[in-house]
């Protein structure tokens, strides 16, 4: 409003009176300068309308640096489609266009010459971004050249990984009853893609009957993942494909408390990527098991508790192991039966055996076959004695008269003089009995062949079959065995007696004083055996391994 006061004023100025007055005194100049100031006004007048009423031009925005994304995730295999705005020349675009990184490509273009399709000539790389440059050279089909540089780009798929890896009993399927518990520490569940946690590199505590699952992200290329399959240290074994997991399944036992490592680098899936992420993993086996604690103790002397216990640092395959497992005799050389049962988890044996024979020594032995729950074989072998032996309990004192009388009380004579020497065992044995029957005064008895037979039949066959009994085990009882001798009798009566590691002559002497110290007139014990003056007759059989003794003496009248 004031420059529109100001332009009034002026115009105004133009027909003041004083102008008017001058003007006829000085006309030419007046003439000018009135020409010069309407010239001026008008020329300010048509810059101001210019400036506030005029539209301001519109710019054009400069092309963008950034590429134009065409792909996300795209297969390695497939192509990536480029779009123009116009029909393009073919060759001046393939000369102008850069792929980074590089890699070889060819061109499918489209009818109208809009689109091309860019193909890798072998495949892309997985996991990797691409940019595509088309040079400002390239033209279109009219012959104009593009006024900038176009960029794309795109990402391709991710690599194979394996997604899963487990070590688990190779028998899993098996009867439970017969399986241990807890033999993995390897999790049941795992990741199933790609981007979930990368699997556990290291197993623990892992069965020496294992086979190894290594599950893949992507459908692999089997025959070369099974080319690219390392164990170390190297084991034989199988391969089985379900899906896109692999199951290698040992063929051999794998050796306990060894580090094993599978790896499957190189390896490819059926697109022709190369594995990504780990592609090695380790687990250790666990040690095979071994016994602890054993009772009675290695070496134990004078063990009067007749069971054996084995406890072991892990679970036993129980079933093979009881089939295994012997307590011998070695002092006869038989096998100790007995009553087995487990406790434990399988890791604690307990053999109820039938009674030990004192003075005894033992073997406890794990044989072949023996093994722990793993499958790992275990020996053992060791030994232990009973305590120092006592005389036997007699069998029924010879058979007493049909009035049911006993042998009468008579007064106890001063010590049995030693019996006479003797260069056989049999006469060294008679003599003894003699001399005590004389002490008291009884008559003297006689050593029968037959007799004698009898006895050192059984005294044998106690020593060879390990067991020390007045009945054999076919059932037959002292007068039994007699009878089948062809021994006649009426009545009869018989003692035994067993020492380990003194030999026979003195083991004759330190039972005969046994039987003597017995307190007489006694019923059903040695000493009336040895003093029943209705015997006349007697037999004795030695049988010796070089360490045990065994002495059987049968009387008959």
């Amino acid at each position: 409003m004031r420059s529109i006061r100001n332009i009034r004023a002026a115009t105004a100025a133009l027909f003041h009176p004083h102008l008017s007055r001058t003007a006829p005194r000085h006309p030419v100049i007046t003439r000018v300068a009135i020409a010069g100031l309407a010239l001026a006004i008008v020329f300010s007048l048509s810059r101001q309308g210019v400036s506030q009423a005029g539209l301001t031009p519109i710019r054009t925005a400069p092309p963008s640096i950034l590429p134009q994304n065409v792909g996300i995730a795209l297969a390695t295999n497939r192509p990536v489609l480029l779009r123009f705005d116009a029909p393009m020349d073919r060759g001046s675009v393939e000369a102008a266009t850069t792929v980074l990184p590089e890699v070889p490509v060819s061109f499918r273009w489209s009818a109208d010459h809009r689109s091309v399709l860019l193909t890798a000539r072998r495949h892309w790389l997985a996991d990797e971004r691409y940019v595509v440059l088309v040079g400002g050279q390239a033209s279109r089909s009219d012959g104009s050249r593009l006024e900038a540089p176009l960029r794309f780009s795109f990402t391709t798929q991710t690599a194979p990984v394996v997604d899963s890896f487990r070590v688990r009993l190779a028998n899993a399927d098996a009867d439970p009853a017969r399986r241990p518990r807890a033999l993995l520490r390897v999790p049941e569940g795992g990741p199933t893609k790609a981007e979930a946690a990368p699997p556990r590199t290291t197993a623990a505590d892992v069965s020496a009957a294992t086979q190894v699952t290594i599950g893949f992200s992507a459908a692999m290329d089997q025959s070369d993942v099974e080319h690219n399959l390392t164990v170390a240290p190297a084991i034989r074994g199988t391969v089985v494909w379900r899906g896109t997991t692999l199951v290698f399944a040992p063929t051999q036992r794998l050796r306990p408390n060894v580090r094993y490592t599978i790896g499957v680098a190189g390896a490819h899936d059926a697109l022709g990527n190369p594995i990504g992420g780990d592609d090695t993993f380790s687990f250790t086996t666990r040690a095979r098991a071994q016994v602890v604690k054993a009772t009675p103790a290695v070496n134990a002397a004078n063990v009067t508790s007749g069971r054996v216990e084995l406890w072991f640092s892990q679970s036993m395959d129980a079933r093979a192991t009881g089939r295994a497992f012997r307590l011998i005799d070695l002092t006869s050389g038989a096998t100790v039966p007995g009553s087995m049962r487990w406790a434990a988890e399988a890791s604690q044996l307990r053999y109820q055996p039938a009674p030990l024979a004192l003075g005894h020594r033992y073997e406890v032995r794990l044989g072949t076959g023996a093994s722990d729950a793993d499958g790992n074989p275990i020996s053992l072998s060791y030994r232990f004695s009973t305590a120092d032996p006592a005389v036997s309990v007699p069998s029924a004192a010879a058979v007493t008269p049909a009035t049911g009388a006993v042998p009468a009380a008579r007064p106890r004579p001063a010590p049995v003089p030693a019996p006479a020497a003797s260069g056989s065992l049999l006469q060294y044995a008679l003599n003894q009995i003699n001399a005590s029957r004389a002490a008291y005064g009884f008559a003297p008895v006689v050593l029968d062949p037959a007799v004698t037979a009898v006895a050192s039949a059984h005294a044998w066959d106690q020593l060879r079959n390990g067991y020390f009994s007045h009945v054999s085990p076919n059932g037959m009882t002292y007068r039994d065995r007699l009878l089948a001798g062809g021994v006649r009798f009426s009545a009869a009566g018989e003692n035994q007696c067993y020492y380990v590691g003194i030999g026979p002559t003195a083991t004759l002497s330190w039972c005969h004083a046994q039987f003597m110290a017995e307190p007489f007139p006694g019923l059903f014990n040695h000493i009336a055996n040895v003093l029943d003056g209705r015997f006349r007759r007697v037999g004795v059989g030695i049988a010796t391994d070089g360490q045990r003794v065994i002495i059987t003496w049968d009387y008959v009248n």
